[in-house]
């Protein structure tokens, strides 16, 4: 597992926490 993706999952995590999906 390469951790490019991890920060693109961390981005995301906080992006649906903030929309509050």
């Amino acid at each position: 597992k390469e951790p490019v993706p991890s920060m693109l999952e961390a981005k995301l995590y906080v992006t649906v926490m903030v929309v509050g999906v």
